[in-house]
């Protein structure tokens, strides 16, 4: 997944959000992937709170790079 990031990264003038917190997504890409696929009869609490205590900060830096992406290409 990160090869592919970095090549639509390299190939586009603007940049969404950026490598470091797409990979931060990816736990939460992985669990959705997990849950929606059947498996949350399998499902970790050891894993599953930190995702959770951890998302209200995650979704704040979302916030923050989407909002820099939308006044940036306004400038444009």
């Amino acid at each position: 997944m990160d090869d592919l990031l970095r090549e639509v990264q390299a190939e586009k003038e603007y940049i969404l959000i950026s490598l470091e917190l797409s990979k931060r997504l990816d736990e939460y890409r992985a669990f959705r992937h997990f849950s929606i696929h059947g498996y949350g009869v399998l499902l970790d609490k050891e894993k599953l709170v930190p995702l959770a205590t951890n998302l209200p900060d995650l979704w704040s830096d979302f916030e923050s790079e989407v909002d820099t992406f939308i006044k940036s290409s306004r400038n444009k």
